[in-house]
């Protein structure tokens, strides 16, 4: 199965182009990318791209995916996300396209979520607190009605918070590992600045994610919502002393009220029992070697960042 991946140059688009091997092995599926720079916003430009390519089905990745981003400039993060996705469907439907289309929404759009209800599944109502949970919501209705009214095979998948090399460094796992690297070369002091870490997250590694989105291409059924997580509720405090330990260096944390985000969810933690039960997808590799490899392959760029 030909693979087209939207946003093929972003952070999970790369791992799932590093992941080719494995996923030709595991569910003989093979990613494609469109041509570099085309613009989803532009229906025009979209469908000549689209129509370039060989392909069997669609991971839909392309997005403004950075919250901060988003909240000073809703109306970019509203094209992109939302529109971007409309675009794509009406190229797609153009095309006589009758492939599975895999969107890749976010567990962001569950917004505040009490901590009672946690471990949150699927049925949660939606309370999107931010423009690019909201554009993301908005997106995964456009998509549910274009498989009830156009009888489009759509699946939509709800990761919560992944990481891993290549990820930008605006993110709390990259940020960390960034200012370790800095002060391992000796370009900063040992000491690390962060937001709120007292927060807790649900993080994965981005090549289970990838994993668990070809497990959905394949098994998931049509017009169904899919958590991808680990189940494993971490406070942002326990990530840095484990990934600080596994530098082997001795810093200091420092927080900043600058850093916090307003509306922030304080606890976070997914139910993945469905996509088990459907697919078998499930998180494997070790948190230990995550960070490992966190650590190893963070490059110096230049960032200080909220959680």
């Amino acid at each position: 199965m030909d693979l087209l991946v939207t946003g093929s140059s972003g952070f999970v688009g790369r791992a799932v182009f590093r992941a080719t091997e494995t996923l030709d092995r595991k569910f003989q599926i093979k990613p494609v990318a469109l041509d570099a720079g085309v613009d989803i916003t532009d229906q025009r430009s979209l469908a000549a791209a689209l129509a370039r390519v060989k392909f069997d089905a669609v991971l839909h990745l392309a997005a403004i995916s950075y919250v901060p981003d988003a909240v000073k400039n809703p109306e970019k993060t509203y094209l992109v996300n939302f529109l971007g996705t409309h675009n794509l469907l009406r190229c797609l439907k153009a095309l006589h396209f009758k492939g599975r289309l895999l969107f890749v929404s976010s567990a962001d759009v569950y917004g505040r979520v009490s901590e009672t209800a946690l471990p949150v599944d699927e049925g949660a109502t939606p309370l999107p607190n931010n423009p690019y949970a909201v554009s993301k919501l908005a997106a995964e209705f456009v998509c549910r009605q274009w498989f009830l009214s156009e009888s489009f095979d759509i699946v939509i998948a709800r990761p919560f918070n992944h990481f891993g090399p290549g990820q930008r460094r605006d993110f709390v796992l990259a940020s960390i590992a960034f200012q370790l690297a800095r002060i391992r070369k000796g370009e900063a002091p040992p000491r690390i600045q962060l937001g709120d870490i007292e927060a807790t997250r649900d993080f994965s590694d981005v090549e289970d994610i990838v994993l668990g989105y070809a497990a959905l291409l394949k098994h998931g059924q049509g017009g169904e919502i899919y958590n991808l997580c680990s189940g494993t509720e971490r406070r942002i405090a326990d990530v840095v002393s484990d990934m600080v330990a596994a530098s082997g260096l001795n810093v200091l944390v420092v927080t900043e009220a600058s850093l916090y985000r307003r509306a922030e969810q304080r606890r976070m933690r997914g139910d993945a029992s469905k996509i088990f039960r459907q697919t078998g997808w499930q998180t494997t590799v070790p948190w230990s070697e995550s960070i490992n490899r966190l650590l190893e392959f963070t490059p110096l760029t230049q960032s200080k960042v909220p959680l």
